[in-house]
C-alpha cells in the first residue's frame, strides 16, 4: 500500500491541495492515459469503482 498511498494527488506537490475527501462519494470513474495506473488502483482501494485505459 505505500506505493499508493500518495498516488492521488491535486500537483505536482505533495501534500499540496485538498485531499481526497473533496471527492465525495463518486460513481464510477474513468481515467483516460491512466499510465502506470496508480490513481486507478488508490481509487479502487478506497471503494470506488474505477477503470483506467
Amino acid at each position: 500500500m505505500t506505493a499508493l498511498q500518495h498516488a492521488f494527488e491535486w500537483s505536482q506537490y505533495e501534500d499540496h491541495g485538498p485531499g481526497d475527501e473533496l471527492l465525495g462519494t463518486p460513481l464510477p470513474t474513468l481515467e483516460l492515459g491512466s499510465g502506470s495506473g496508480n490513481v486507478v488502483a488508490a481509487l479502487a482501494l478506497k471503494g470506488i469503482c474505477a477503470t483506467g485505459i
